[in-house]
């Protein structure tokens, strides 16, 4: 995650966070006028770096809890911003598995977030499965790890 950095959000809130982290990410993206959102869709993707399930389920495990609260709390500062949320899973598997567990996984990052106070018609979540994978070789446990993750990509700001 890098040095550690703060993050002062205008309701108050402070919070520390590394400087290679999602929530560093996410601000520095909504914070930045400069920083427009991409028309192309597979672009400006963050992965939450923090945020894991029970294998083979789409239940959040516990410590993923402080990253999505981090994020609410950006997400309820940034009022008119709407983010998507994208599941991949690694190769491992049949397509319509990892497709279907990907989109329960997108869903119930999302769900937690809505618990936690952000709008649910600023959120959408979806299941790409082994899309888009990060580690294109999936040949070692770490590669085939880094593919299993959620993303955020801010719609509009």
């Amino acid at each position: 995650m890098g040095s550690h950095v703060s993050i002062k959000l205008a309701d108050g809130t402070n919070m520390t966070v590394g400087e290679n982290s999602t929530e560093n990410k996410l601000y520095t993206f909504l914070n930045d006028e400069s920083i427009k959102v991409s028309e192309d869709k597979d672009k400006d993707w963050i992965t939450m770096d923090r945020v894991y399930f029970e294998t083979g389920k789409a239940v959040l495990t516990a410590e993923s809890q402080n990253q999505l609260k981090n994020i609410s709390a950006i997400l309820n500062n940034y009022p008119s911003t709407q983010i998507k949320m994208g599941g991949y899973t690694d190769q491992t598997g049949p397509t319509e598995v990892n497709v279907k567990v990907s989109g329960e996984r997108a869903n119930s990052a999302m769900a937690s977030l809505v618990a936690l106070g952000v709008d649910g018609s600023r959120v959408a979540a979806e299941g790409y499965g082994p899309e888009h994978p990060v580690c294109t070789t999936d040949d070692s446990p770490e590669c085939l790890a880094q593919n299993r993750r959620v993303d955020i990509r801010v719609k509009s700001k």
